[in-house]
């Protein structure tokens, strides 16, 4: 279970739409390989379009807010954008907030791979920090792999927990 992460500045980041989740899939691609259930955790997935779409809206009117740009004001459009660019045909989950939202990933995770509904499961955090930066981690929870519940406890396996090692993978943003 070894973690990947990265962080991205780019001036394409500043126009929203999908910009994230296309730096996202093509990093994540490498650990892709059977995945076929996918959890992000994020602090604030489709915010800052949000705020963008109704600020142009209110300067132009409505009639005249890019239509382009309204699907990525949702939380979950980054990450049906990779699972699609991913393959991933299985469930897929957004989780909003701080530490709750990626335990609430890795529990979802752990859900789906007990209930036999996933064989291999993406968690990944993902961030987009205004103005024009990105953050990822993740890595990939299979039933074979041992691992601690974030949220239930340990399982009696010496190590790290899942969570642990995504929170350690996260490069702080610049500043």
């Amino acid at each position: 279970m070894t973690p990947v992460s990265g962080s991205w500045t780019s001036p394409a980041l500043e126009g929203g739409g999908d910009a994230v989740a296309v730096w996202a899939a093509e990093q994540l691609a490498g650990l892709a390989d059977g995945v076929d259930a996918l959890c992000v955790a994020t602090l604030a997935a489709g915010a800052h379009e949000s705020v963008a779409f109704w600020r142009e809206s209110l300067e132009t009117g409505l009639a005249f807010a890019n239509p382009r740009a309204f699907p990525w004001t949702l939380a979950n459009s980054p990450t049906g954008a990779i699972a699609a660019r991913l393959g991933v045909r299985g469930p897929t989950f957004t989780l909003v907030g701080r530490a709750d939202a990626l335990a609430g990933a890795f529990e979802h995770a752990r859900e789906e791979l007990a209930a036999g509904r996933a064989t291999a499961v993406l968690v990944a955090a993902l961030d987009r920090v205004p103005p024009a930066h990105a953050r990822l981690a993740a890595l990939v929870l299979t039933r074979e792999d041992p691992f601690v519940d974030p949220v239930a406890g340990a399982n009696g396996e010496a190590g790290p927990t899942a969570s642990e090692l995504l929170a350690e993978a996260i490069e702080p943003a610049p500043r």
